[in-house]
C-alpha cells in the first residue's frame, strides 16, 4: 500500500505545472481591447513599418511539466496578453520549438506593439505583418546543473507481514528486524532541466541480539541475527524547479535486489542468501544551500519478493524454493532519508 501511495505521489509531481508561465515587461499600456479584437502575430522583424509603437515584451515559457502548450495555445496567450496592454500586434523575436531532450512545449517571446488604425500605413502594415517571413530558433538555456552526486541516510520499515509460522520468542525477535537504518547513494545525469537518468544504490541494515531459551533443544544463549537488503540499478528521473531554491524530484527504477542474513545461536552458525529483481520509486524535495550544494528530504520505497534462496548451517548448504509469493521473503521497505547533493555543471 505504501509503495502504491508513493508511486501516486511521484506521478503527481509531474502534474504540478499544467499551465505555461507568462511573463510581461510593459513600458506603456492603452485601454484593453475586447476579447474579439484581432491581434496580428508576426514571426519576423523584417518590414515593420516606422510608425509602429512598441509597448513592451511578453513571454510564454514552460513552467515545468506544462501540458497545455501547443503552438496555437501559446500564440493565443501572446495575443491575449497583447489585448490586455491595448496592443494589436505581437512581433515574435524568440521561438523555441519542442525537442526530444528539451521541453515538450512551444515557447515564444515577443514585442507587444500598437498600430494606430488612423495611420496611413495601417492597412499595408497589418497586411505585411500577417506574412510569416522567418523563424528564429533559440536553444533552451539550462537553469539547473547537468549532473549531481547524492548521499543520504535515514530510517526504514519493512512492509512484509511476519510469517504466521513464527511463534513465541522467534516472532518477538523477528519484529526487531522489521525497522532499521537505511542508506542511499546515486549518480544522476540530466538531459535537460526536466528529465534525467541515474545509477542508484540503497541499503537496509538491521540487527538484533537477545538472550533466548530454545524449548525444543533446551539450549539457552544469545541469538544474534544481522540482515542486509541491497538495491542497485538504473533510475529514470523527473525534476521540477519550484523556485530558485526549491526543486521537486521523483524517480522510478528497476534493478538488482539482494538479501543476506547472518546469525548464530550457541554453537550453530547460519546464513541465508538470495537475489531477485526489484523496483524503487522515490519522491523528494531539495533546498539549495549554496551554488553547488543542496540538502533535502527523500521518501522512497523498494519492492521485491525472494522466491528462492540458499540456506547454510555450519557449512552445510541447501537450496530452498518458496511454494508461492506468500511463502517468499518479502524484501520491500518504506524509507525516509535526509540527504545532501553535490551539483556538477
Amino acid at each position: 500500500m505504501k509503495l502504491h501511495l508513493l508511486a501516486v505521489l511521484a506521478a503527481a509531481s509531474v502534474l504540478t505545472g499544467c499551465a505555461p508561465r507568462i511573463g510581461t515587461a510593459l513600458m506603456k499600456t492603452y485601454p484593453a481591447l475586447d476579447a474579439e479584437e484581432p491581434v496580428t502575430l508576426i514571426m519576423s522583424t523584417k518590414g515593420v513599418p516606422p510608425d509602429i509603437e512598441a509597448l513592451g515584451i511578453v513571454s510564454i515559457r514552460d513552467a515545468g511539466f506544462t501540458t497545455h502548450c501547443d503552438s496555437a495555445t501559446v500564440a493565443g496567450l501572446l495575443k491575449q496578453e497583447a489585448r490586455k496592454a491595448g496592443g494589436n500586434v505581437v512581433i515574435v523575436t524568440e521561438y523555441i520549438k519542442p525537442s526530444f531532450w528539451g521541453s515538450s512545449c512551444h515557447q515564444m517571446t515577443g514585442t507587444v506593439a500598437r498600430i494606430n488604425e488612423n495611420s496611413p500605413f495601417a492597412n499595408e502594415a497589418i497586411a505585411n505583418l500577417s506574412q510569416i517571413e522567418e523563424l528564429r530558433f533559440i536553444k533552451p538555456e539550462r537553469k539547473l546543473p547537468r549532473m549531481n552526486l547524492y548521499a543520504g541516510g535515514g530510517y526504514g520499515w519493512r512492509m512484509a507481514e511476519l510469517s504466521p509460522d513464527l511463534t513465541g520468542y522467534m516472532r518477538t525477535f523477528t519484529k526487531g528486524l522489521m525497522h532499521a537504518p537505511v542508506w542511499d547513494a546515486s549518480f544522476n545525469y540530466y538531459f535537460n532541466d526536466l528529465f534525467g537518468v541515474g545509477l542508484a544504490y540503497a541499503a537496509y541494515g538491521a540487527g538484533n541480539r537477545e538472550q533466548v531459551y530454545n524449548m525444543e533443544t533446551l539450549e539457552e544463549g544469545y541469538l544474534k541475527l544481522n540482515d542486509l537488503i541491497t538495491y542497485a540499478g538504473p533510475v529514470f528521473l523527473v525534476r521540477n524547479p519550484l523556485s530558485n531554491k526549491w526543486t521537486l524530484e521523483s524517480g522510478i527504477g528497476f534493478g538488482y535486489l539482494g538479501y543476506v542474513s547472518k546469525g548464530n545461536f550457541v554453537n550453530e552458525h547460519f546464513k541465508k542468501t538470495g537475489a531477485t529483481a526489484g523496483a524503487q520509486v522515490s519522491l523528494g524535495i531539495e533546498y539549495k544551500l549554496a551554488k553547488d550544494w543542496g540538502i533535502g528530504l527523500n521518501l522512497s520505497a523498494v519492492s521485491g519478493i525472494l522466491n528462492s534462496w540458499t540456506e547454510e548451517t555450519n557449512g552445510v548448504k541447501t537450496t530452498v524454493k518458496a511454494e508461492s509469493n506468500d511463502k517468499g521473503e518479502g524484501l520491500g521497505q518504506f524509507r525516509m532519508l535526509l540527504g545532501v547533493r553535490y551539483h556538477i555543471k
